[in-house]
């Protein structure tokens, strides 16, 4: 319960929203005093800090303001990866809609490890470009789909109403599955996956 550790209460319902694991031992530090919980700051003023419901300010050696990321790749234009934009959108998490040379090992979000979604993402990548040489007729019939495709949610009923990289790892991992089956099938079976 985040309230013993002096956290406020959350706004929503457990799983509601995507956990925050504890890899760094913020509640181990909390608990023996090191770290200190504090509500939101109402006003900064050189080293003093004041707190929402406190008349008083502390003082304060570092302030680490911390909002979260964006997923940018600046080292390509951005027509080709603007996540800001919201009609951006890659196939199956992965793949570039128009540049069919253009695939993403994005940072999906899980409630549990994220290596098996990258090794899902990996495998799709690997099928695909394997379908490039081995039988072009199926890749170009991907490349068809993926410029006029519908998208297919990975959202079941967990974090519905999150970022679309916050995904259901069952189903992601499913698709991903049958996706690199349906690619290996075009090539007869050879060298599958």
């Amino acid at each position: 319960d985040p309230e013993t550790l002096g956290f406020e209460k959350p706004d929503h319902a457990f799983l509601d929203k995507l956990p925050s694991f504890d890899r760094n031992q913020i509640g181990r530090f909390v608990r023996s005093g090191k770290l200190k919980v504090r509500p939101a700051v109402s006003e900064v003023q050189g080293s003093q800090v004041y707190f929402l419901g406190s008349s008083q300010a502390e003082t304060i050696d570092t302030v680490i303001f911390a909002t979260g990321y964006a997923r940018r790749f600046s080292f390509l234009p951005k027509i080709y990866a603007d996540f800001e934009d919201p009609n951006f959108a890659l196939m199956f998490q992965i793949f570039h809609r128009t540049e069919p040379g253009l695939i993403f090992l994005t940072d999906l979000q899980v409630p549990q490890s994220n290596w098996p979604m990258f090794r899902a993402e990996a495998l799709a990548a690997v099928a695909y470009l394997k379908a490039e040489e081995l039988n072009p007729a199926r890749a170009a019939q991907f490349n068809r789909l993926r410029m006029t495709g519908v998208l297919p949610s990975f959202k079941a009923d967990l974090f519905k109403d999150e970022s679309e990289f916050i995904i259901d790892p069952a189903i992601f991992t499913q698709f991903s599955k049958e996706f690199v089956d349906w690619m290996n099938s075009a090539a007869g079976g050879k060298g599958a996956i």
